[in-house]
């Protein structure tokens, strides 16, 4: 070959000129021209296969080099020249191998200290004749791949592939996942800081909602008792202007109040703050106390309040699902103009759908999602008609707690239908209930002590057991419930009063002087108020107390 270029393994000519003669001669009789000719053909064909082989390998990406038994190049292609950046004319047919590591090894390859030993251990791994596959990196940064295999005869042959690019763009996705696991672990952090910081921010709000509601409940509970009083006075005849201003007053402060027990139980549910208290229920029971408390305001609206019987039992939490069927049948209530509203059930194999329909305004298509997000109002409303918008959103919230699925049904003008779905439940005995005492019975000469740290409930409390007939004594501490000198026959005792002791420890003294009819009034809203209530002997009144439920508490 000529000096710097490739040259492919050669062909021994005297072996091939032999096979030619041997073959023309076991044929026999063949002219000297006829073996020429025999010789020009296997020659070319020689040539060809050369030829192919050549640029089959200099055209592949790959350097390839091919050492013999003696570890003395006998092939290589132009990429190998290239790819070690050999110079002219020092690669040719008989090279050492060796002297191409020394190359190499002079270039940086190896430290300079190492390069005889580092020579020495490539020819040893080449003599070996094992087959291998490594990388390594040049002095430029260039990462080689050589994979080798033994040849017949006695040589070796190796393939060096340049897989720089294909680290480098390994490096990089490697140094991409590790930014992206890191973005990914800042997110986590920050999606966590803000969970947190939000979770803060619910319980922060449960708590001021709370204390808000508690607060604002003491005066809400002073001025309906006031105006139960008022409404005791002789010149407040029924029927007269002034009634009429009395009863709407108690109307506004019933309508505040249910927008504050709205807000609580919303921001309650939104904190997870409920556990339902799953059990049978009666849907009769639970009917009757929807009849007696729905029956006034749909007759004051001229409606038919329909509650049929069913004799079923469901099982769920009582006053959940109170809550929930109180919101549809107020909203019936409330968005029906004329007609009625219906209230039943009805089982469905293994469970029971709870229905409220009215012939009512109806609700648009295009509204059914919206009218349960929170302070959403159907349209139609009247500006000055009671409601915040809260009541279907609590239904909403309700139905995913309790896992009662809630449909709708409704046509503009027509009317809507509920359905609340929950599962059956056995009927269970029910053991009655002593009927309550009539609430027109007179209250004179009954002894009331009244405890309370809100000088105008006092005031309103007086005023209104005055009017009943009723004595009253009144403190403004424990201490001074405590100390107070009876005998009493009733006890309205305020479970917070300010510093110091609770009303429980007035309770408690009261009970030990052997008095059994005592309330504890409250306008904390906290779960589980009714057991320690129970627990403690008393009957739990939430402020602000209707005076129909007080004067039955002071008449049983």
């Amino acid at each position: 070959p000529q000096p710097g270029a490739s040259s492919p393994p050669p062909w021994p000519p005297g072996a091939s000129a032999r096979r030619v003669i041997a073959a023309a001669l076991a044929a026999g009789g063949r002219a000297p021209e006829d073996v020429v000719r025999m010789l020009d053909e296997a020659s070319q064909a020689v040539q060809f296969n050369r030829d192919l082989l050549q640029t089959t390998l200099d055209n592949i990406d790959q350097g390839v080099s091919v050492v013999d038994e003696d570890l003395r190049l006998t092939a290589w292609n132009r990429r190998y020249v290239e790819m070690f950046g050999l110079p002219a004319g020092f690669v040719h047919v008989g090279l050492p191998i060796a002297a191409v590591y020394r190359l190499n090894a002079e270039r940086g390859e190896t430290d300079p200290g190492d390069i005889e030993a580092w020579i020495e251990r490539r020819l040893e791994a080449l003599a070996r004749r094992i087959p291998h596959d490594h990388e390594r990196e040049q002095p430029d940064g260039r990462i080689l791949r050589s994979s080798g295999a033994p040849i017949p005869g006695g040589g070796y042959a190796t393939s060096y592939t340049d897989i720089t690019a294909l680290r480098r763009a390994a490096r990089d996705l490697e140094e991409a996942n590790e930014r992206l696991e890191a973005r990914v672990a800042d997110r986590t952090e920050r999606l966590e800081e803000a969970l947190r910081l939000a979770e803060d921010a619910t319980a922060s709000k449960t708590r001021f909602l709370a204390a808000a509601s508690h607060d604002l409940l003491q005066p809400l509970h002073a001025a309906r008792l006031f105006i139960a009083a008022l409404k005791e006075e002789p010149a407040l005849a029924p029927g007269s202007a002034a009634r009429g201003l009395a009863t709407n007053a108690d109307r506004s402060i019933d309508s505040a109040h249910r927008l504050l027990t709205a807000l609580l139980n919303l921001s309650k549910l939104e904190a997870g703050g409920v556990q339902p208290a799953v059990a049978p229920l009666s849907l009769d029971a639970l009917f009757a106390e929807l009849t007696r408390e729905f029956a006034p305001m749909a007759r004051a609206k001229g409606l038919r309040l329909t509650v049929a019987p069913s004799g079923l039992w469901v099982s769920s939490d009582h006053d959940l699902l109170r809550s929930m069927l109180q919101n549809l049948v107020g909203n019936a209530i409330r968005y029906t103009d004329r007609g009625r509203v219906l209230v039943g059930a009805r089982r469905d194999g293994e469970t029971v759908q709870m229905l409220v329909c009215d012939t009512g305004r109806g609700i648009p298509d295009a509204d059914r999602e919206s009218v349960f997000g929170e302070f959403v109002r159907l349209p139609g409303a009247p500006v000055d008609e009671p409601g915040a918008g809260l009541g279907l959103a609590i239904v909403q919230k309700l139905s995913d707690l309790l896992r009662h699925p809630l449909s709708m049904a409704s046509r503009v003008g027509r009317g809507t239908t509920f359905r609340v779905s929950a599962p059956r439940a056995a009927a269970r005995v029910v053991v009655a209930a002593p009927a309550e005492s009539d609430v027109r019975l007179p209250l004179a000469g009954l002894r009331v002590l009244c405890v309370d740290n809100e000088p105008a409930i006092l005031d309103a409390l007086t005023a209104l057991l005055t009017r009943w007939g009723a004595q009253t004594t009144t403190a403004l501490t424990a201490a001074e419930g405590v100390a107070a000198k009876g005998p009493f026959d009733a006890a309205l005792i305020d479970l917070h009063l300010g510093d110091g002791a609770d009303g429980l420890t007035v309770v408690d003294a009261l009970q030990a002087r052997g008095l059994r009819r005592i309330a504890l009034v409250t306008a904390d809203t906290r779960e589980g108020l009714k057991e320690t209530a129970a627990a403690a002997g008393a009957t739990l009144l939430p402020k602000p107390v209707k005076p129909a439920a007080l004067k039955a508490f002071l008449s049983s």
